[in-house]
């Protein structure tokens, strides 16, 4: 029987995770289905409804509703609450299940890049759910200097800085990176594709040692939700290598 998944945002016209999902099934031979389903907040609750009460195996949820959707799920797990949002969806006990990955999906991406945390101090910029699932997840992990900036913030100095913020999706790079020390820093963007450039290439001209966009994030985040729906945590080695030519 065919599995039916799906993503919940707008706009979704360049989402690669029908591709992702599709590479994990493929890898314990699945067949499922991944819908883009781009709605209004207005549509949104008839829209979950439909989609499982036809029989929808699980979904995801993206920008920009990753908080409204909490009100219309029967409970939450601890790290979506902390984040205050969810971006995976699945069925337990017949009851709709809110989840959110982003933090662990940015952990495990550094992993995988052998970025060393040891003590390094983290500045991530933004106090969205994306930072503070990624500040809760780096917590968790025993890493302790970690910083939330919101733009207000005042300047101090880092050796990785984590953008978490959406300004790349509006063509800028968030006002507070312009009072930030970014030489010989690592510099990572949870965006991937043309968002990421704005603040990776301002980070190369002002002498970052490594720039890193959120690929592999997305990657890791969409196999923790596979591994949340199916119980099987993908191999993600070959699709880190399938980045987006503007990544």
């Amino acid at each position: 029987m065919k599995e039916v998944y799906a993503l919940f945002g707008k706009p979704l016209q360049h989402s690669q995770s029908p591709l992702l999902h599709r590479h994990f099934a493929d890898q314990v031979g699945r067949e499922i289905e991944y819908r883009l389903i781009e709605t209004d907040l207005s549509q949104l609750e008839r829209s979950i409804k439909e989609f499982f009460f036809a029989g929808g195996f699980g979904a995801n949820v993206t920008s920009p509703y990753k908080q409204q959707v909490i009100s219309l799920l029967d409970d939450i797990s601890p790290s979506a609450s902390v984040a205050d949002a969810v971006n995976t969806i699945s069925v337990v006990n017949g009851k709709l299940y809110g989840d959110n990955t982003d933090g662990i999906g940015l952990y495990r991406d550094l992993l995988y890049k052998e970025i060393d945390l040891n003590d390094k101090k983290i500045l991530i910029l933004g106090t969205g759910g994306a930072a503070r699932a990624i500040y809760a997840q780096l917590l968790s992990q025993g890493i302790s200097n970690i910083a939330m900036l919101s733009r207000e913030a005042a300047s101090m100095p880092g050796d990785l800085i984590i953008n978490a913020t959406s300004a790349g999706l509006d063509r800028k790079i968030p006002n507070i990176v312009n009072k930030l020390e970014l030489q010989n820093t690592i510099c990572y963007d949870c965006n991937y594709g043309v968002a990421a450039n704005y603040f990776l290439d301002h980070a190369k001209i002002r002498g970052a040692s490594k720039v890193i966009s959120g690929w592999g994030m997305l990657v890791e985040q969409a196999a923790q939700a596979f591994y949340i729906w199916t119980k099987y945590l993908p191999n993600t080695d070959e699709i880190h290598s399938k980045s987006p030519t503007l990544s």
